[in-house]
């Protein structure tokens, strides 16, 4: 499995009691697509690219079944959509987070995230079963 750069944006979750976490978000740019996934157990994060799943013609709700994080080795059939949901850093729950804006924030806020990239592997296999 190879890492992606993707842009991101960072966001402030209210965690249980009075915590508080960054979380990133991406947003959609005319039909191009970056999906954020967690792994549950380590809180790694994953990036899908809505053309690799279109190119490849396998999407990651197919492929995950198949894969393990790189980081824990646990199997991927238990990533959840991030920041949706997200991994307390200090007690380890996965908690909720909803944006409450859908305003394109500016580009000079953005960051750069290197991700893992789950479909990665797929393209090296070909579209084929």
């Amino acid at each position: 499995m190879k890492k992606t750069k993707v842009r991101c944006w960072k966001a402030i979750a209210g965690c249980s009691g009075e915590d508080q976490q960054t979380v990133f978000f991406t947003v959609p740019d005319f039909g191009y697509e970056h999906r954020l996934y967690i792994c549950p157990p380590c809180g790694t994060l994953f990036v899908i690219d809505s053309v690799v799943e279109q190119y490849a013609e396998r999407s990651f709700d197919q492929e995950k079944e198949h894969l393990r994080c790189p980081e824990c080795q646990n199997g991927l059939s238990a990533a959840l959509p991030y920041p949706k949901n997200y991994r307390n850093a200090v007690t380890g729950e996965i908690e909720h987070f909803e944006r409450f804006s859908n305003k394109y924030p500016p580009d000079n806020e953005s960051v750069i995230l290197e991700l893992w990239n789950p479909l990665s592997e797929v393209l090296k296999k070909g579209n084929t079963e």
